[in-house]
């Protein structure tokens, strides 16, 4: 069976940053618009975490590729229960949470 060709590290790299920069480009532009800087915080975390996690699963080797994807799952969920959740006062329907999380899938961040 051919295997897919590997991507190489500039391209993988600069994915990332291309990600982070339209997250933290969609929070300026909010930011501006909305004079809140809650949205530059929150989009340029949320970007940071996902450019954090697509740089990890594609630099790392195959058999650890899905620490990248846990990675930013872990990130997103933590800022999500503990800043939003907790801080915030947010309804992040926490129930849901603690079931992906228990359950093992800890999808509960992405389907939100």
């Amino acid at each position: 069976m051919p295997t897919k060709k590997q991507k190489s590290t500039k391209k993988v790299v600069v994915e990332s940053i291309v990600t982070i920069s339209f997250f933290l480009a969609i929070g300026i532009l909010l930011w501006q618009s909305n004079d809140q800087l809650f949205f530059l915080i929150n989009f340029g975390y949320i970007g940071l975490a996902a450019a954090i996690g697509e740089l990890l699963f594609g630099l790392l080797p195959r058999e650890q590729k899905v620490i990248g994807r846990k990675f930013s799952q872990l990130m997103i969920g933590i800022y999500m229960l503990g800043v939003l959740g907790f801080l915030g006062r947010e309804n992040m329907q926490i129930e849901g949470f603690f079931f992906y999380l228990l359950a093992g899938t800890f999808s509960g961040p992405v389907l939100h």
